[in-house]
């Protein structure tokens, strides 16, 4: 019941800011001390995402770094701890923690091109997911999040937290499966406190959202509808940045 995994990702970049190989060692181990239930951890590096589509594996032990841009340079070192159980054939939890420590970060700042930037930052977040299946193609699925972060390249005052990532942030989704390839959901999700660009305090807020997927002809089209914010919540994405109100969004594709 004992499982080890490991993997090299090599990255070779060449710019006016750098040039050489990088290379992203990730070792995982994960056990299962009981019937439905499963331990992990891993101790991973990630740096600049490439985008190169790839069929070799992005994870160790089904374990994935939270995802954070940095600058070509940069890098984020993380250690993950995950508990997964089942523990009836219709109710599951996960409860997750991640300790990360970011090197040359880039955070998107809303409606502008020049992102937040900063030399080091920290981030601990912990997350707890539980699932249950309602039945007749119904599921309920919760999750609530904690983080505590800290800027520490001197872009904003001492002991500032970084911008745009919440204290507290959860969601409650209620999903509808067909086995005509017809999948609802509804979900309510929340956006705890946090600081903007400019170190300013940013109000709590919650949101209404729903999505419709529609895969006919054996999956060969997928159609998306989104609604978001269906509740027209007035908050702000940034100082004096208001959010979008409310939203409707439709996608086609075609497989071949």
């Amino acid at each position: 019941n004992l499982k080890a995994e490991y993997a090299v990702f090599g990255n070779y970049l060449s710019n006016d800011a750098s040039d050489g190989v990088r290379l992203e060692p990730r070792l995982g181990l994960a056990w299962s001390p009981a019937e439905g239930q499963w331990l992990r951890a891993a101790v991973m590096r990630s740096s600049t995402d490439l985008s190169t589509p790839t069929l070799s594996p992005v994870s160790v032990v089904g374990l994935q770094p939270n995802a954070f841009d940095v600058a070509p340079e940069g890098r984020a070192d993380t250690v993950a701890l995950r508990w997964d159980a089942e523990w009836t054939d219709r109710f599951f939890t996960a409860a997750e923690f991640q300790h990360q420590d970011v090197r040359d970060m880039q955070i998107a700042v809303p409606l502008t091109a020049v992102p937040f930037t900063t030399s080091e930052g920290r981030i601990d977040r912990a997350s707890l997911t539980g699932n249950l299946l309602l039945g007749h193609g119904f599921g309920l699925s919760s999750t609530i999040a904690y983080a505590d972060s800290e800027e520490k390249g001197g872009s904003l005052p001492a002991g500032s937290s970084l911008p745009f990532i919440p204290e507290w942030a959860g969601q409650l989704a209620l999903t509808y499966v067909n086995p005509a390839n017809v999948q609802v959901s509804l979900a309510a999700n929340y956006i705890g406190e946090r600081i903007g660009s400019a170190g300013t305090g940013l109000g709590d807020y919650w949101t209404l959202d729903s999505k419709l997927t529609w895969e006919p002809l054996d999956k060969r089209m997928a159609l998306e509808l989104e609604a978001f914010n269906l509740l027209d919540e007035e908050f702000e994405v940034d100082a004096g940045v208001p959010a979008w109100g409310r939203s409707f969004k439709g996608t086609l594709k075609v497989r071949f």
